[in-house]
């Protein structure tokens, strides 16, 4: 009896020691090493989910001298697309006085000059243009970045399995050169005949502000039919109406301006 009272005591104090040892070690090529990193990881994904919630939902914190009415403009757009997420890593809405344009965009922020935008209609629909390029150059893009394509934004990569590829290749070769497949009536406007990105912002606004134009326009080029359907894969089909100088398949060189 006293043998195994001695073997018991032993065996405790062994275990103390060896679990107090695996508790304190790094846990290198352990299960318990790979456990406390998943748990940690979750917690982790869980708040940055939260933050990310909050911060898309408090549009406040990304505008910076902009006007309420141009703010109300502004939140009834994102709002429509809270649950896609296609536009909440937005960090900045700015008014910036004196710019060389009426906009400027990156990949999260934008800044307007107001003094040189005339009206609410114009504002949305230059505001609704930038959103392109945001959904364009942030939420779509490449998961493998293997194979880099023809394109470029300025000197950023674009690679072969970014979505907007796709986009861009029915009528560039690479960011400033056309391809010899379109012609006039393959463009949403004039103006942007000279850039993909542009002609992506233009597409994109005549998709939300006026969709049935862009099915007409569809109607008549096979590659306006592409641009429709590719953007059709992330927007529902918005009824809205077609522009007076559609009637006549006519193009105008600037969307933001065509009332």
């Amino acid at each position: 009896m006293k043998n195994i009272f001695i073997f018991l005591l032993a065996w405790i104090i062994t275990f103390q020691v060896s679990w107090t040892s695996f508790s304190e070690q790094n846990f290198h090529d352990s299960e318990a090493k790979i456990f406390v990193e998943n748990v940690q990881k979750s917690d982790e994904m869980v708040q940055n989910k939260v933050e990310e919630k909050i911060e898309k939902n408090d549009y406040e914190k990304i505008f910076h001298n902009i006007p309420e009415n141009k703010q109300k403009i502004i939140e009834d757009f994102l709002k429509k697309f809270e649950d896609k997420w296609y536009f909440s890593h937005m960090k900045k809405i700015s008014y910036r006085k004196n710019s060389s344009n009426r906009w400027l965009a990156s990949a999260s922020k934008i800044y307007f000059d107001f003094e040189k935008i005339d009206t609410n209609e114009e504002f949305k629909r230059v505001m609704i243009h930038e959103m392109g390029h945001i959904f364009d150059l942030w939420f779509l893009v490449s998961k493998e970045k293997k194979i880099v394509s023809n394109f470029k934004d300025w000197t950023k990569k674009i690679y072969a399995d970014n979505p907007s590829v796709e986009f861009y290749s029915l009528c560039f070769k690479n960011e400033s050169e056309q391809n010899w497949k379109c012609s006039d009536v393959d463009f949403p406007s004039k103006y942007w005949q000279t850039n993909p990105f542009e002609d992506f912002a233009e597409s994109f606004l005549l998709f939300i502000e006026n969709n049935d134009s862009f099915k007409k326009m569809a109607n008549e080029s096979n590659v306006m039919m592409k641009k429709y359907n590719f953007l059709k894969k992330y927007f529902w089909d918005v009824k809205t109406w077609t522009y007076k100088w559609q009637e006549n398949f006519q193009r105008v060189r600037d969307l933001t301006l065509a009332y």
